[in-house]
């Protein structure tokens, strides 16, 4: 099988910035397969990194080389890494989005940065040749040196109380989806709830979008086992006016 690239970014694709990354690679290494999860990560947004990130790797083969370049700090002081886990590898900054990766077994490297590199584009300069040179099979040993206190930035977790959950808002999608990080296992046991949000009260969770009339707000498990709060054929963030980091709250009725 061809050696694999997945590639995740806040470039966007209006500009030049991912098709260059992706012609470095190819430079270096032809036979790459090039996968694209996601280039409109909300700038800067390491949480929203590192959400999209632990819910796509799994589907991945083993093997497969993750590209992240949601990077704030480009040209500090900051370390550029590569990490090795058991099954992947992961290319990128050291600013926290790797986060849900350091609960196993897992080796990290530091990259060197060449003085050459431009302090705003470390993806071109630093990322993407590092990423090309591991499918080469290259050891993350010789591409940097070793060490152990990479950067940590928890995702928010929620809280269990008496009366139920309260948990938070952690991502919003295309749709204005809004996807927290209250986990299925935490409710799903519950025969009746009522969801708060942004002062609306839903009851209950719906199987699919299709069991409430075109319009209506509506809670359901979504594909990544997390509580979403949704509008048939709408959109959530507009209808309630949400943001990320508002708080969801799960009471249990019976």
């Amino acid at each position: 099988m061809r050696p694999i690239v997945a590639i995740l970014t806040d470039f966007g694709t209006q500009d030049h910035y991912v098709g260059v990354m992706k012609g470095v690679m190819l430079g270096i290494n032809p036979e790459i397969t090039l996968v694209d999860i996601s280039h409109d990560v909300p700038s800067h947004s390491v949480i929203a990194a590192q959400f999209l990130l632990e819910v796509s790797y799994k589907f991945f083969p083993k093997g497969t080389v993750f590209l992240v370049v949601v990077d704030p700090g480009v040209g500090s002081s900051r370390r550029a890494m590569v990490l090795k886990t058991e099954d992947y590898l992961f290319v990128g900054p050291d600013n926290g989005v790797f986060t849900p990766f350091y609960r196993g077994e897992w080796e990290a490297f530091e990259l060197p940065v060449p003085e050459t590199a431009s302090n705003t584009f470390h993806g071109r300069d630093v990322f993407a040749p590092a990423a090309a040179r591991l499918t080469l099979k290259t050891p993350p040993s010789r591409l940097g040196k070793p060490f152990d206190n990479p950067i940590t930035v928890e995702m928010p977790s929620p809280i269990v109380t008496p009366e139920g959950v309260k948990g938070q808002i952690i991502y919003i999608d295309k749709f204005g989806n809004l996807i927290t990080n209250i986990d299925a296992g935490l409710i799903r046991s519950a025969r009746q709830i009522e969801i708060t949000v942004r002062g609306r009260k839903i009851s209950g969770i719906v199987k699919a979008y299709a069991d409430v009339p075109e319009g209506e707000l509506l809670a359901i498990i979504g594909s990544s086992e997390r509580l979403e709060i949704s509008v048939r054929e709408g959109n959530a963030r507009e209808a309630l006016g949400a943001r990320v980091f508002d708080e969801v709250e799960v009471r249990v009725i019976g």
